[in-house]
């Protein structure tokens, strides 16, 4: 609950930062619609030295990315609907 909060209320680059810093080398999936966005994250998460392990531009293949990476980490952009991407991922 604490990461959804988190994710809503601070931009994403200072997100990445404040969590991705805190540990050491994640095994990281991303999800996002945009694929400029999804790049840019995935810049910021390699530059920190952490891994991305998936890169997802649709919000149906995320459930099955997860289950099969077991990452350490997931973001995942919401888009218009955060509650329609929220039961995507459950």
């Amino acid at each position: 609950m604490l990461s959804r909060l988190l994710y809503r209320c601070m931009p994403a680059d200072r997100l990445l930062i404040a969590v991705v810093s805190s540990r050491s080398s994640l095994r990281i999936l991303i999800a996002n619609e945009r694929k400029d966005r999804l790049e840019r994250i995935a810049e910021i998460v390699t530059s920190l030295g952490h891994e991305v392990i998936s890169r997802e531009l649709e919000v149906t293949e995320v459930a099955a990315a997860t289950e099969r990476e077991h990452p350490d980490l997931a973001f995942v952009g919401l888009g218009i609907s955060g509650l329609h991407a929220l039961d995507m991922i459950s």
